[in-house]
Parts: structure tokens; C-alpha cells; sequence
């Protein structure tokens, strides 16, 4: 992006991304902003903008993904330095408790981030929803769309001793003092554009277009959110089975019942009982 209070252009951007790619560096991009005003429009134009120059063709089912198990098996597949946008459909999944029970995941998807060189984009709606620790050392660029076919840009401050890279706290501090005014998306962009200056790790604000396929994207998008709905119902009913199981075994653990035993009594209780328990009972 180009100086602090300057309009930039979305391919000043994707020339720093690629430039950080051919320096052997990741770039991991966070886009955030309220449903529906375009982040994952903004990401997949940055994401193609970043393969053309590196010489690598752009595809919704290649380079796109909806959750983390399925971001893991693409980004195996991906060209290095190429590109891989993680969609809106993990809303919640960067909290920590999300965090803690997938560690072993997420590292090895960083990993394979990190030796690729890949330029990774995460849409999510909030950028506090992110775990601290990725939140703090993990990310190259805050991006958030203010209003459709418009975003102001972060970067870090990685001055040693910086406790606050991106100036979340400093952010609190001016809206407290009312040095920074509230905000809603039918604001004049001048003055959207205006008082985001005044945040430290700002590094400028561009435009970015409407994707000229719309429509296909939709249409995948629709059907994979979809798809991923019912694989979460199926997750959240294992968990549950799990979750009962936990509780016998554990009392029967308190009861003196030997492992050999309880394991064989859960495992009969997995094949009749379970499969009649209700909704209300669990």
C-alpha cells in the first residue's frame, strides 16, 4: 500500500505480497469487516492479482477452502508461492478454545504456509476474534473493509519491546477518549478514511472491484457452506457420543471398576445404548 493517508491501489499491494515470496517469506493476510460488505470479494481479487505475478493460475476449488481440515489438504497440493484464501465459514474457529483442540492442526498448516512461501488470506468478521499469539506474531497485513469496494490496511510495528504490535490497546484508549468517533458503513469514506488515520498501524486504504464472476463464486460458496454445515452437525453429535462416554467411564474410574472392564462395557454400550439416546437426553 502506498504512505500512510495516501490512496493506494489494490495492485500495489499484491506486488508486496509477491515481492515478500520471492524474498522466501509467508504472508499471511487478515481481512475483516461485517457480513456481507465483501471480504471474501477483496481477498480472492488480492489472491489472483498475487498468482498472475507470480506466473500461477487462480481456481476457486483449488486455492480456496471453508475449514481448516480442508485448508491442511489443499495447501499440500498448492505451488509453492502460491496462494490459498481460507473463506468466512470458520467465523468462531481462531478463539482460543478452538485454538487449544486443534493446535497439532494449525501447526502443521503453518508450517507448510511458512516453507512454501504461500501468501494465505483468512476473512473472518472480526480481527479480536483471533487467538493472541497468532494474532500477535502470525499475521503481515490487517485488512478492513469499511463499506463495499473499500478497505484501510494495517501493518505490525516490529520494533523490539513492542508489546502491542498492531495498537489494539491505543485503539480503546482514543475511542475512551473520545478521540475516535463511532463508525457504521453508510459513513462518507473521507471521513471513514479520515479517523482510521489516527490509528498507529495504519499503512493506507485503496479501492477494490466487484469480482467480475460473481455468481460462480457464490454458487461454490453456497454449496460448500452447506456441505460443511452437515459435517459440523456430524462433529457436534460425536462429541456428545464422546462426551457420555467420558462421564461412564469416568464414574465407573470412581467405582473401582478395572480398565479392562470399563472398556469392555463401553464398548457394548457404544453398540446398544447409544444409538438410543434422544436429543433431550444429551
Amino acid at each position: 500500500m502506498d504512505k500512510p493517508g495516501k490512496f493506494g491501489k489494490i495492485r500495489n499491494l499484491a506486488k508486496r505480497l509477491s515481492k515478500l515470496q520471492e524474498g522466501d517469506w509467508d504472508a499471511v493476510v487478515v481481512v475483516s469487516g461485517t457480513e456481507g460488505v465483501g471480504k471474501s470479494t477483496l481477498a480472492i481479487d488480492l489472491a489472483r492479482l498475487v498468482s498472475k505475478l507470480n506466473g500461477i493460475k487462480f481456481d476457486y476449488e483449488d486455492n480456496m477452502a471453508y475449514d481448516a481440515e480442508e485448508a491442511i489438504e489443499k495447501v499440500q497440493k498448492i505451488h509453492n508461492k502460491g496462494v490459498m484464501v481460507l473463506d468466512e465459514g470458520m467465523r468462531l474457529a481462531w478463539r482460543r478454545q478452538w485454538f487449544d483442540a486443534n493446535q497439532r492442526h494449525l501447526i502443521r498448516l503453518f508450517s507448510q504456509i511458512r516453507s512454501k512461501n504461500l501468501c494465505f488470506f483468512l476473512c473472518i468478521p472480526s480481527f479480536s476474534h483471533l487467538e493472541t499469539y497468532f494474532r500477535l506474531h502470525r499475521i503481515t497485513y490487517w485488512l478492513h473493509v469499511v463499506k463495499r469496494g473499500w478497505v484501510v490496511g494495517f501493518k505490525p510495528n516490529r520494533m523490539a519491546g513492542v508489546k502491542d504490535p498492531w495498537g489494539i490497546d491505543n485503539i480503546q484508549r482514543l475511542i475512551n477518549k473520545n478521540k475516535l468517533p463511532t463508525m457504521s458503513i453508510d459513513d462518507p469514506i473521507q471521513y471513514i478514511i479520515k479517523h482510521h488515520r489516527k490509528i498507529p498501524s495504519f499503512c493506507g486504504s485503496f479501492q477494490f472491484p466487484k469480482l467480475p464472476d460473481f455468481e460462480k463464486y457464490k454458487k461454490i460458496s453456497d454449496e460448500r457452506k452447506l456441505r460443511g454445515n452437515h459435517i459440523e452437525e456430524v462433529r457436534t453429535v460425536k462429541q456428545i457420543i464422546r462426551d457420555k462416554l467420558k462421564e461412564i467411564n469416568k464414574k465407573m474410574r470412581e467405582d473401582g471398576v478395572p480398565l479392562k472392564k470399563r472398556s469392555s462395557y463401553i464398548t457394548e454400550r457404544d453398540r446398544t445404548t447409544l444409538s438410543h439416546w434422544d436429543n433431550d437426553d444429551v
